[in-house]
């Protein structure tokens, strides 16, 4: 939900004041980050709490409404620049002043995180955006909640309640993503396994908790309602020795030189 994305595609000017701007790269503006909010939101759509709401108040809290939910939040960003909203642009914009004129042309400076802006009177102004002020005006204006509506909204705020900050949510969404790409579950294990891995560290920061869990695993444990895992052996046919368990490519990758020893401990040499 990262609104940089859209305002990027948002560049553009039109000669008529009151007319309909050309834009740069025409409609991509509906595209900037749509993969990643459709992971996203399908991550919303499977919470607990999201899916009570949608129970009892009949919302649209559905993946396949992803594209009409996404384009309602571009198509406000589209709005609000070229003045379709009513809204002023110094609101996320607070380098501008206040004018009543039409914007004619919007493009990037080619030296800063600014946009330029022309008005109808033939005065330009630069600006850079206000992220902080955009996600304030979600909870602070009636008449945005109003457009975008509640999914939307509580989409954001779920995005905001985990940080704030884009990249941490890209981060997040990220993991969401690679888990549901592992294999087929309900959303409840989704949900769970996503928040596991998001609050572990690096496997290389916690070997024992690594061992313990996997051993969990492998073991299973009767008091906790674990059943053992099968066991995963890499088996090559083709291998020349009848007694290997093992492929050839660990194999090989085993018995290359390590180039620098001294960093390992001794057992990694048995």
């Amino acid at each position: 939900m990262n609104p940089r994305r859209v305002l990027e595609r948002l560049t553009g000017s039109r000669a008529d004041p009151g007319g309909r701007p050309k834009l740069d790269q025409g409609n991509k503006f509906k595209l900037g980050g749509a993969t990643s909010f459709h992971t996203f939101f399908s991550f919303v759509c499977s919470l607990s709490h999201v899916q009570k709401r949608q129970s009892e108040e009949n919302l649209n809290f559905d993946p396949k409404l992803l594209n009409e939910i996404y384009f309602v939040y571009c198509n406000f960003i589209y709005d609000y620049v070229w003045g379709k909203s009513g809204f002023s642009l110094n609101t996320w914009f607070p380098e501008l002043p206040e004018v009543s004129c039409q914007l004619v042309k919007m493009s990037r400076c080619s030296t800063e995180e600014k946009y330029e802006f022309k008005f109808s009177n033939g005065v330009s102004h630069s600006s850079v955006f206000d992220e902080t002020s955009f996600l304030q005006s979600f909870y602070v204006d009636k008449k945005v909640f109003e457009r975008v509506g509640q999914e939307l909204c509580t989409a954001l705020d779920v995005a905001v309640s985990m940080g704030g900050c884009e990249a941490v949510v890209e981060s997040f969404y990220s993991v969401v993503d690679t888990q549901r790409k592992g294999s087929t579950m309900s959303n409840e294990t989704l949900e769970l396994q996503s928040i596991i891995d998001w609050c572990y560290p690096k496997p290389y920061r916690c070997p024992a908790t690594m061992e313990t869990v996997a051993n969990l695993m492998l073991d299973g444990n009767f008091l906790l309602g674990i059943t053992p895992s099968p066991p995963s052996v890499h088996m090559d046919t083709k291998n020349k020795s009848p007694f290997s368990e093992v492929s050839k490519v660990l194999q090989r990758l085993k018995n290359e030189p390590v180039k620098y020893a001294f960093l390992l401990h001794t057992d990694d040499f048995r």
